[in-house]
């Protein structure tokens, strides 16, 4: 018979994953905020949070678009954290973060790790910034 994984085992997965190459990482994030007739940017730092980065892919060089420009990212990067990581990416707000040996990264997905409705962990995409 297979065993039944509950949440809590996922999560302890999850810290396992995480504490076999650990990062720890300090936020720093960038939100739009509603100010008179337009919005203004509100800078705050969340963490620290150990994580691990790791590299995703690195098969070629994609092109990145957006609406100042296109550009060449030659390797694509992840992030696993556990459930009380507190990671956002989106359209009004920018999280950012610099890892000792590893370099600068910019948040662009963040991923719930889901199990019986449950947060277990987040997986975060993310790209490499200069």
């Amino acid at each position: 018979m297979i065993p039944t994984i509950t949440p809590a085992m996922r999560e302890r997965h999850v810290r396992w994953n995480i504490a076999q190459n650990p990062v720890e990482i300090l936020l720093e994030r960038t939100s739009k905020v509603r100010a008179g007739g337009g919005y203004r940017d509100e800078k705050s730092s969340h963490g620290p949070f150990t994580v691990r980065i790791y590299m995703a892919s690195s098969a070629g060089a994609n092109e990145k678009s957006s609406t100042v420009g296109t550009k060449n990212v030659s390797a694509t990067f992840s992030l696993l954290a556990d459930a009380s990581a507190d990671i956002r990416a989106g359209t009004d707000v920018t999280d950012r973060f610099e890892a000792a040996g590893v370099g600068s990264f910019e948040v662009s997905d963040v991923v719930p790790i889901m199990l019986q409705g449950e947060i277990c962990g987040y997986q975060v995409k993310l790209e490499k910034v200069t």
